[in-house]
């Protein structure tokens, strides 16, 4: 089984070697999954590498934990707000699994680096 995906991510600039990122900036994902191989599906997606305290929306009247499995969610409207002080980048990663019809499971994972750092 192949997956095929990718996610964009949109920030504004921040000069970090100035000053510290603002309070409440939001950092917006946009998840996209093609599932290859007629007749599979896509059991779950997760966004890895954020703080455990950041909590996601998708724009449709979800709001949890960015742990939590967005398979189900607006995957295209991902945001959530990066917390005050964060001065670390993020490897922000989408870890992607899905079921084929003979019941096996494969999963895909895309990373992009976030930079908050100078």
């Amino acid at each position: 089984m192949d997956m095929q995906g990718d996610f964009s991510i949109d920030t504004m600039p921040v000069g970090t070697g100035l000053a510290l990122v603002p309070p409440g900036s939001r950092l917006t994902v946009s998840v996209q999954v093609s599932l290859t191989e007629p007749g599979s599906t896509l059991k779950s997606v997760h966004l890895k590498g954020l703080p455990s305290s950041m909590q996601i929306s998708d724009n449709a009247g979800y709001s949890g934990a960015a742990s939590r499995d967005i398979a189900q969610r607006n995957m295209a409207a991902i945001s959530t707000r990066l917390p005050a002080g964060l001065k670390t980048n993020l490897n922000l990663r989408v870890v992607a699994t899905a079921m084929a019809p003979d019941g096996s499971t494969a999963e895909a994972t895309v990373t992009k680096m976030i930079s908050l750092s100078p």
